[in-house]
């Protein structure tokens, strides 16, 4: 942080928030996605080591920004690992659907930002 900022931060009590104290809530359209793309891959080889990953994402609770980036990458590669061992164009699909939510182009924002409760004096 600058130390212009960080000095107003100090003046104000204000302080910027740590990545580990931010969380993502990811909006219903996406975890509707999530939920459907779990359905889509229970049980599979490839989801072995990502199933609670993405059962974490789909129960619709707030996620640490960054568990919330490492999940959905590491769920993006294996719904492709899946779809290439497999030839399943229905989590090739939702995949994508997933993905079009995630950069904004459903209905509603892809996710609310939680920023920490701040103590007040």
């Amino acid at each position: 942080m600058s130390e212009k900022r960080s000095a107003h931060a100090e003046r104000h009590g204000t302080k910027t928030p740590d990545a580990d104290d931010v969380k993502i809530q990811f909006s219903p359209e996406v975890v509707r996605d999530f939920v459907r793309l779990e359905a889509l891959v229970h049980g599979s080889p490839q989801f072995e080591f990502v199933q609670e990953n993405l059962q974490e994402l789909a129960s619709g609770k707030p996620v640490p920004l960054p568990i919330a980036l490492s999940h959905v990458a590491r769920i993006a590669e294996h719904s492709v690992r899946h779809a290439q061992a497999t030839g399943d164009a229905h989590v090739e699909g939702a995949l994508d659907g997933l993905q079009e939510h995630l950069r904004g182009y459903g209905e509603s924002k892809p996710f609310t930002v939680v920023l920490p409760k701040t103590r007040t004096r």
